[in-house]
């Protein structure tokens, strides 16, 4: 007999997509610096305020759901699609590790959701633990 999931109903990939699409859905149209953009539409600032995240993660999940393209966010990603790594990519932009990584759309899953994941809870419980621990 099978240990009981402790989160049965829990789907990573559907609170992913979930977000995405309101992130996405608020943003509107997609943005492409190439074009002229309608000034009603909201900008980066304003949906990452709106949905109390970074701009770099706003960014990201735009990315991903392909509607945000800037002239940065495409050179990484054509560097990236060429094989080149991270600190590759850094070197060729002086960008930052973090920024690179914004500019590339997630592959696995979005980090930081409104609920966490069986792994998560089981980290926190373990860093609480062992804070008490310390103490």
């Amino acid at each position: 007999m099978s240990r009981k999931k402790l989160k049965p109903d829990f789907n990573p990939e559907a609170l992913m997509r979930e977000q995405i699409d309101a992130v996405s859905d608020f943003f509107g149209e997609p943005y492409d610096d190439r074009e002229d953009r309608r000034e009603d539409q909201p900008s980066l600032r304003v949906t990452a305020e709106h949905f109390r995240l970074s701009i770099l993660k706003t960014r990201k999940i735009l990315i991903t759901a392909g509607k945000y393209s800037v002239a940065q966010s495409r050179l990484v990603q054509k560097l990236y699609g060429e094989g080149k790594t991270v600190p590759e990519i850094m070197a060729l932009t002086e960008l930052s590790r973090a920024s690179v990584h914004s500019y590339l759309p997630y592959e696995k899953t979005v980090y930081n959701m409104k609920e966490r994941s069986v792994g998560a809870d089981r980290i926190a419980r373990w860093r609480k633990r062992h804070r008490e621990q310390k103490e």
